[in-house]
C-alpha cells in the first residue's frame, strides 16, 4: 500500500501538469512548488530521489530535481525501454556486413547477440552462410576496443548467465550451458562436452 505522502506527491504532479500551458512565471512557480513537497516529505526527503517533468509544448522543463546525478535504472523504466525499443526497431537486427568474390567470404559481425543462442532456435543467418559456396571464410573483427564488462554492471551480476562477458561477434550468447540428466551431462555448444567431468 502506498504511503499517503507519496500519493499526495504523485497527485500534486498530475495537478501540476494541469497547467503545461502556463507561462515560464507559472513554471517557476511549479518547479518551486515540487521542490517544497519534496523537501517537505517524511517519505521523499530521506530517500535520493530524482524528478525532471518535461513541457513539450513549450520545449522546456518545469522542474528538474537531482537531473543530474547518475541513477540505477528502475524496473519500470525497463519495461519502457523495453516496450519503446521493441517498437522502433525491427523484429531482426543484422548479424554480418559480408562479400563473397571468386570462392572466397568475408564476414563482418554487427555484435548480434542472437547469433547460435540458444534462446533463439530460429537461426536464417546461420542457414543462409551455411548454403554460400566458398573455399575459404574470413572473419574481420571490427577495429575498436570492447571492454569484457560495461559501466554500470552491478558487481555481484558478473558470475549470472544473464551478465555475459561482452564480445565484438557474440556466439552462444557467450554461454556455455550445462544440463545434468541422471549420469550424464548435456553441454552446448557441444564443442565443450569434452571438458566436463561428474563428480561423485
Amino acid at each position: 500500500m502506498l504511503n499517503f505522502n507519496i500519493l499526495r506527491f504523485l497527485f500534486s504532479i498530475s495537478f501540476f501538469s494541469l497547467f503545461i500551458s502556463c507561462s515560464s512565471v507559472k513554471h517557476i512557480a511549479i518547479s518551486s512548488d515540487l521542490n517544497r513537497l519534496v523537501a517537505k516529505s517524511e517519505v521523499l526527503s530521506s530517500e535520493f530521489v530524482g524528478l525532471c517533468v518535461y513541457d513539450p509544448y513549450e520545449d522546456a522543463f518545469l522542474s528538474e530535481i537531482n537531473t543530474g546525478k547518475y541513477f540505477t535504472p528502475a524496473s519500470n523504466v525497463k519495461i519502457i525501454t523495453y516496450y519503446i525499443s521493441s517498437n522502433k526497431y525491427p523484429d531482426q537486427v543484422p548479424t554480418f556486413a559480408y562479400a563473397s568474390y571468386n570462392g572466397k567470404t568475408l564476414l563482418y559481425p554487427l555484435g548480434d547477440p542472437t547469433f547460435l543462442n540458444p534462446d533463439f532456435p530460429d537461426q536464417p543467418v546461420f542457414d543462409h552462410i551455411s548454403n554460400i559456396e566458398s573455399d575459404t571464410l574470413y572473419i574481420q573483427y571490427p577495429n575498436f576496443e570492447l571492454p569484457k564488462f560495461a559501466p554500470g554492471w552491478a558487481w555481484d551480476d558478473y558470475l549470472h548467465s544473464f551478465q555475459p562477458e561482452r564480445a565484438k561477434f557474440p556466439i552462444y550468447g557467450n554461454t556455455v550451458n550445462f544440463t545434468k540428466t541422471n549420469d550424464s551431462v548435456l553441454v552446448k555448444p557441444d564443442l565443450f562436452a569434452d571438458f566436463n567431468q561428474i563428480l561423485r
